[in-house]
């Protein structure tokens, strides 16, 4: 008995020598963030916004108050955090509560046993090391904050969000010759930025803007415009330095104007900048321009000026440069100079059709004839290709259009009288220059010999135009419907 005493003594003296090396060694291999009295303490976060934020209805990642000043609850906000040696919290989620609390989805920061820590956090979360901002596809905010030097603490470190982006807002009213229905009855994707970055990256870890490229982009339209006004604009802006070629349009009953943004004027990170504009019938007008601090609300600026009304000739390409890239040369214009036709850029060679009379009769109108050869089509099968001219020039425009008399903004093959008129034109030095020069090393595409109508004859002709040195070129002449011959479109604007 007094030997089986010693040898369970000592076997229990063993077992106590390993737990003593055992705690020594987990002391050993505490991570860097125990304090020293062994309980960890959380840093804790509140979330503040600078000024007001977009709050995008049409956009629910968006959820930012309606005025913008506070969090509604639910928003997700990423946060890093780090000492001197390590990252304490990597992108860690955090939900911001309406009150401005923030609570970790996953494992909190704690704070190192020794030392500071730098915060880094921005809105809205993503994975990954950027956000892509691309203001033609959503207009949401972004916010970041950063604060460095904190030291272990129970007390809440409040994280300041500044906006990464600019604002603009557009506050419109009629004037002579409009009515406020007029107005009011803007639609957001008739408006346009244009000349100025569209999209960017945004680098989580460092709070830069980079990567950026040109295009345009719509604004939201308020629900309710601000007062004294019948129609408000807003958008979201990536912050730019004053450049040439930037421009805002927008159309109303059909005309387009041009406000081109002065080349000095740059849109700086955290600032609103307000425009009130008058529509007149013949001009607008933009005065009252107001830049004012997100952060608190005051004016640092203010100007003036005007937006001109385009209009047209004929050779001017179309559209106007500031609308975006040109498709045509205008051929034919009215009074205003609002409102003509544009000759294509591009022409193909193409046969009318079958020997069938499907009643493409009309001389004077061209989408008419369009729509008898597709409803002919959609009727007896639905094979395009029995038509080849009427294929292509189809193809030119979303495949399912339905034709119809008075369309604008639309690719068709002209009627004879209407191919006619072209060549008149063409013929008379108008716009060859011009077209040549869009054209560059395409060259001149209204050329000598038969150019197709969508006009009939009979089931087996069309009218087409010849053009040659030894034929009248202000005559007309039957084409053989399933022979190829030159396609050339026109557009009505």
């Amino acid at each position: 008995m007094r030997n089986f005493r010693i040898i369970w003594a000592a076997v229990a003296a063993m077992g106590v020598a390993a737990m003593a090396a055992t705690l020594a060694g987990c002391a050993q291999n505490e991570p860097a963030n125990l304090p020293d009295n062994g309980e960890r303490i959380e840093v804790k976060l509140t979330a503040e916004i600078a000024g007001e934020a977009v709050a995008t209805p049409a956009n629910p990642q968006t959820r930012l108050s309606a005025d913008g000043n506070s969090w509604s609850g639910g928003e997700g906000v990423g946060v890093s955090v780090f000492d001197e040696n390590a990252t304490l919290a990597d992108n860690v989620l955090y939900t911001v509560a309406s009150n401005g609390t923030m609570t970790a989805d996953s494992e909190p920061a704690y704070y190192p046993q020794s030392g500071e820590v730098d915060i880094v956090a921005y809105y809205p979360y993503a994975q990954g090391g950027s956000i892509s901002v691309n203001l033609a596809y959503a207009q949401t905010d972004v916010l970041y904050a950063k604060v460095t030097g904190k030291a272990k603490s129970q007390t809440p470190v409040a994280l300041q969000f500044e906006h990464v982006l600019s604002k603009i807002t557009l506050n419109v009213k009629a004037g002579a010759g409009m009515t406020t229905g007029n107005i009011s009855g803007i639609a957001s994707n008739t408006v346009s930025f244009r000349g100025m970055p569209s999209s960017a990256t945004f680098a989580k870890d460092v709070g830069e803007l980079g990567s950026e490229t040109v295009g345009a982009f719509s604004p939201t339209k308020a629900a309710t415009p601000a007062s004294g006004y019948q129609a408000t604009f807003t958008s979201l802006l990536i912050p730019q330095v004053g450049t040439a070629g930037r421009s805002v349009t927008f159309s109303v009953l059909g005309p387009a104007y041009v406000w081109a943004i002065p080349d000095a004027t740059a849109f700086e990170a955290g600032k609103h900048y307000v425009f009130n504009v008058t529509v007149n019938e013949t001009e607008v007008t933009v005065d009252g321009i107001t830049i004012a601090s997100w952060e608190d609300g005051g004016d640092v600026g203010a100007g003036s000026g005007n937006a001109e009304l385009i209009t047209y000739a004929v050779g001017d390409v179309y559209p106007n440069p500031l609308l975006g890239p040109a498709i045509g040369v205008v051929y034919e214009v009215d009074g205003t100079g609002q409102h003509g036709k544009v000759v294509d850029f591009y022409r193909a060679e193409r046969a009318w059709g079958p020997f069938i009379e499907i009643g493409a009769s009309s001389r004077d109108d061209g989408l008419v004839n369009m729509a008898a050869i597709k409803n002919y089509i959609i009727n007896n099968g639905g094979d395009y290709s029995l038509f080849p001219a009427f294929e292509w020039a189809n193809g030119r425009n979303d495949a399912a259009h339905v034709y119809a008399s008075g369309q604008k903004g639309v690719y068709y093959i002209p009627a004879i009288d209407e191919l006619m008129v072209l060549f008149n034109v063409w013929k008379s030095g108008l716009f060859d220059g011009e077209l040549t020069a869009a054209l560059g090393l395409q060259g001149v595409i209204i050329y000598p010999g038969r150019q197709l109508s969508s006009t009939e004859v009979q089931g087996t002709h069309s009218y087409a135009k010849y053009e040659g040195y030894d034929f009248p070129w202000d005559e007309e002449m039957d084409q053989i419907k399933e022979l190829s011959a030159a396609v050339q479109l026109i557009m009505a604007f």
